[in-house]
């Protein structure tokens, strides 16, 4: 073994190019602990069996058989010691006459005294919302690791765990707050050594750095229920924001597509209808993730729609500030419907499913249009529809009754670019195996 971490008696294996009387090479290595020479000795069978990392490089040195000595040092060695094994120079062969001329130097390290080596977050600076690491020098041993035991001042709901020499606190710390966590004297690595002591490490929050959140999905159905209706926006440090609404319909949904596809860091609008501009207050308190409903009454009055909704920033940012790319301008459609619009299909066959979305009891003579054949079907006394998909793309669905509407949009395509063909599977059993 080499490197850090080793055990107090590990058994050090060499190989090498010619075939060896063990006794004889041993008798040319010198194994030093922190400079002071150790008396050392050929390991036996059985302590090589004892160590499974002895045995794995045992066993890959079988092709090399008559090559290879495993030794130890009589005495174990001291905890936290640094370790130097020298081999030669004059190391006999039992191929000939001739030694080695050179000297091999290999290093290592016993395991240290369980010891925190650092505790931080994701950043340099801890902020709002990040989760929390403690380091160790050595692995914990994860059947003696009691998260429970662990304690934080002030509370602070957290799921904690351990993972090699890590232990990781999943956690939402409120900024511009210090907390205290403590670790436990009973707190145990794979080499059964405690920190001995309880250990109370600090952690100071800093404050959040302002950022606006995009909306999370690019297609959002209002709340049927949502009196008035609402889409939701997310933000931290921001005390206001500023609204654009557009008027669109189903058929400019591939141009919102395309906006989402080359919106890259800016955002270049097609020439839709603006029927709303207006600022929005947060009421948002340092450090907190608030969400802020956008009311969209104003420009439906009580009927169903749809809308493309941005939300910018009140503070412009540019490209080199740190928090230019927190604060970027996020949009999202948005439709305001009572038609809930659901779909399934294999290669062939598209079922659609109409309901009233509220109360999810299933709405009939609903006309669905397959985007972009042109196609329709209308729903039955169940919601249900079934077609043929179209030979070329579908990429839309889109549900009319009367003044509303309700899109639904899916890679259909995607899932026929390639050809497919029948195929013939069976499975063969025989019952006689089954009562033998």
């Amino acid at each position: 073994p080499q490197g850090e971490g080793k055990k107090l008696e590990p058994i050090f294996v060499v190989v090498f190019d010619q075939r060896i009387d063990p006794a004889a090479v041993l008798e040319t290595i010198t194994l030093d602990a922190d400079s002071e020479r150790m008396p050392i000795r050929l390991a036996t069978d059985a302590e090589i069996e004892a160590d499974p990392a002895a045995t794995r490089r045992v066993d890959q040195a079988k092709d090399a058989e008559g090559r290879w000595l495993a030794f130890r040092a009589v005495d174990p060695i001291a905890r936290d010691t640094a370790i130097t094994v020298t081999i030669g120079p004059d190391t006999p062969s039992a191929e000939g006459p001739r030694t080695s001329s050179s000297t091999e130097v290999f290093t290592a390290r016993t395991f240290a005294p369980l010891r925190v080596q650092d505790h931080s977050c994701n950043r340099d600076e801890c902020r709002p919302y990040q989760p929390l690491f403690i380091r160790f020098n050595n692995a914990l041993d994860p059947e003696l690791f009691d998260a429970s035991a662990i304690s934080i001042e002030p509370e602070l709901p957290a799921s904690i765990s351990a993972n090699g020499r890590e232990i990781f606190i999943q956690a939402a710390p409120e900024g511009r707050t210090t907390y205290e966590l403590t670790l436990p004297a009973d707190l145990t690595d794979t080499w059964g050594q405690t920190l001995g002591e309880d250990v109370t490490l600090r952690f100071d929050i800093g404050s959040a750095p302002p950022a606006l959140l995009p909306f999370q999905q690019p297609l959002i159905t209002a709340d049927p229920y949502g009196d008035p209706p609402t889409v939701p926006i997310t933000t931290i440090n921001h005390d206001g924001l500023e609204v654009e609404i557009y008027d669109v319909d189903p058929e400019d949904w591939p141009a919102y597509v395309e906006v989402l596809r080359n919106g890259g860091d800016g955002l270049t609008l097609p020439g839709w209808d603006q029927i709303a501009a207006f600022g929005v207050d947060t009421d948002a308190e340092d450090d907190q993730l608030t969400e802020t409903p956008i009311d969209l009454s104003r420009v439906l009055d009580g009927e169903p729609g749809h809308l493309v909704v941005v939300v910018r920033t009140e503070e412009t940012y540019s490209r080199d500030d740190e928090d230019y790319w927190r604060n970027r301008p996020t949009l999202a459609w948005v439709q305001v419907t009572d038609i809930g619009l659901d779909a399934l299909s294999d290669d062939n066959r598209l079922v659609v499913w109409t309901t009233d979305l509220a109360t999810g009891e299933p709405t009939s003579g609903v006309d669905v249009e397959l985007v972009p054949s042109g196609e329709f079907v209308r729903t039955d006394a169940d919601g249900l529809a079934e077609t043929e998909l179209p030979s070329g793309d579908t990429t839309m669905l889109v549900a009319r009754t009367g003044d509303d509407a309700a899109i639904l949009a899916a890679p259909w395509d995607e899932w026929r670019q390639h050809d497919r063909t029948d195929v013939a599977r069976w499975h063969i059993f025989d019952d006689r195996t089954l009562y033998r």
